[in-house]
């Protein structure tokens, strides 16, 4: 069962992690499409 437990930890820290990169990655893409618009 401990087994089970830390995988499942494992991929809630890892979809964490993923989302948060996601966010980086966003922000610098609509900062650059607002300043070619401008």
């Amino acid at each position: 069962m401990s087994e089970a437990i830390a995988r499942m930890g494992m991929l809630k820290t890892s979809t964490k992690a993923k989302t948060a990169d996601s966010k980086k990655r966003m922000v610098p893409q609509i900062n650059c499409h607002h300043s070619q618009e401008i």
